[in-house]
């Protein structure tokens, strides 16, 4: 429900031994391209000819979907496990480096992300509670819902931000031209064009001090997005009376309060 595509679990503890020949041969299918379900059950057979019928079915499997794990172009030369590149343009390391806790809230989003009701979806919390922390790894989570994850923020530049540098950051990712139209209307129709004929994770960061008439484009924009074949938006920003923001996304507004005590101590 948090947006983990697949998740292996044991019904009763499980010997080294057995896990071992399990894994060995479970990565080892799923390197050449094998799906999860198809190097699942061909690991479980593996355990169940060496261990008996007991010792396959301890291990159960749990999924979304069944799919391949996305393999990089290079394969490695040698055992080390690498790090896989980030999906698409999210702030990985930076935004996600020390992510603790926030179970209930990624859980949330992930029933939110599979509703599709709403063009938008708002985190709202004071400066420094996470927000964008949170928004990141909702967005890695759950990229396996999306054609692209597109990530942009208006932390540093915000009287520059609007439609445009959302227009700019989607060629960058999809490799799509919106900007190459001559007008900004036509650049943002192009845009939508986009956005609602193919499934995209907007991810728009830092929102709050963007000018009222910025505010005002920029939902306008998100309002004509069709989340239900289409894209929606992940917005963070701090609390403000009547957001135009706020407002799009109705019902689907998340507080993110300070952490529970024990993710704190871990943090």
């Amino acid at each position: 429900r948090a947006g983990i595509p697949a998740v292996i679990g044991t019904r009763e503890p499980i010997f080294d031994l057995h896990a071992q020949r399990f894994a060995e041969m479970l990565y080892s299918r799923l390197a050449i391209g094998q799906t999860v379900q198809t190097a699942f059950a061909a690991a479980q057979e593996t355990l169940a000819k060496d261990f008996g019928a007991d010792a396959a079915g301890n291990l159960t499997l749990v999924q979304l979907a069944d799919a391949p794990l996305p393999l990089p172009p290079n394969p490695a030369t040698d055992f080390r496990i690498i790090a896989n590149e980030p999906p698409h343009n999210l702030p990985l390391v930076e935004l996600t480096r020390h992510f603790v806790g926030r179970g209930p809230e990624l859980v949330q989003l992930g029933r939110w992300f599979a509703e599709r009701a709403e063009p938008a979806i708002v985190l709202h919390g004071v400066g420094g509670v996470g927000k964008s922390s949170l928004a990141t790894m909702a967005g890695l989570r759950h990229s396996h819902r999306f054609a692209a994850v597109v990530y942009a923020s208006a932390k540093h530049d915000p009287q520059a931000f609007g439609v445009e540098k959302v227009v700019q950051a989607l060629d960058a990712v999809c490799q799509t031209d919106c900007l190459a139209h001559a007008t900004a209307e036509k650049r943002g129709h192009a845009a939508l064009g986009v956005l609602n004929s193919r499934r995209i994770l907007l991810l728009l960061d830092n929102l709050e001090e963007l000018p009222s008439a910025a505010t005002r484009e920029l939902a306008g924009f998100l309002g004509q997005l069709d989340p239900r074949n289409g894209s929606l938006a992940l917005l963070t920003l701090r609390p403000r009376h009547k957001d135009p923001l706020t407002d799009l996304a109705g019902g689907y507004v998340l507080p993110v309060d300070r952490l529970d005590v024990l993710s704190a101590v871990r943090f």
